[in-house]
């Protein structure tokens, strides 16, 4: 297109073309900087939050090989995402753990109830990832009755926790499927500090 790029800045386009072997030799720790997310500013103004190459992997790597099976990521999932991909719920929980597990990772531009439910029934997904105020939505909803959901394995909420209604509410819309929430309460860990095997659901 016409829009010129920011000085610095280098097309997406230009580096798919690009010959990688006149790339420049790098050095990279695990523990350098390789996102800086913000926070959302609940003590305050919101602060950047550095996370080191070494805690996305480990991140990722705990919803693809953790120790509980129930949550792991497969290469047969098909994971739905609607939520930003600037925050580290869609980037490091879903697609990055999409990538690692070999899952097919279905990128919707918004949030629409219908469409979501939608594309459940139509590309067979097996993971919706969640804000509560999308699971308020999906359980007051008369519209679901409409779609199967039948291949839903897993479901969860993040950024926020749910009740306890709520998530009961959630298991009568889809009874097959797991529940989990996922919520930390440092701001230095990635998205969990513990995925152990504590239930099926």
């Amino acid at each position: 297109n016409d829009v010129p790029l920011p000085d610095g800045c280098v097309s997406f386009t230009e580096l798919t073309q690009a010959d990688e072997t006149e790339l420049p030799k790098q050095e990279i720790s695990p523990d350098d900087t390789v996102l800086m997310p913000y926070s959302s500013g609940t003590t305050g103004l919101p602060k950047g939050v550095m996370i080191s190459h070494k805690g996305v992997v480990t991140s990722t790597a705990q919803k693809v090989d953790g120790e509980n099976p129930h949550l792991n990521f497969t290469g047969d999932d098909v994971i739905i995402c609607f939520l930003p991909m600037f925050h580290t719920y869609a980037h490091n929980s879903l697609m990055l753990s999409a990538m690692r597990a070999g899952a097919a990772f279905l990128i919707l531009p918004r949030f629409e109830l219908n469409m979501v439910m939608e594309m459940i029934q139509k590309y067979k997904v097996t993971v919706v990832p969640m804000a509560p105020p999308v699971v308020l939505a999906f359980v007051n909803s008369q519209e679901t009755e409409r779609y199967d959901l039948s291949s839903v394995r897993m479901m969860f909420s993040g950024s926020g926790a749910l009740t306890k209604e709520l998530e009961d509410a959630v298991r009568l819309k889809l009874p097959n499927a797991i529940f989990g929430q996922i919520t930390y309460d440092t701001g230095h860990v990635v998205v969990m500090s513990r995925c152990e095997d504590l239930s099926p659901q």
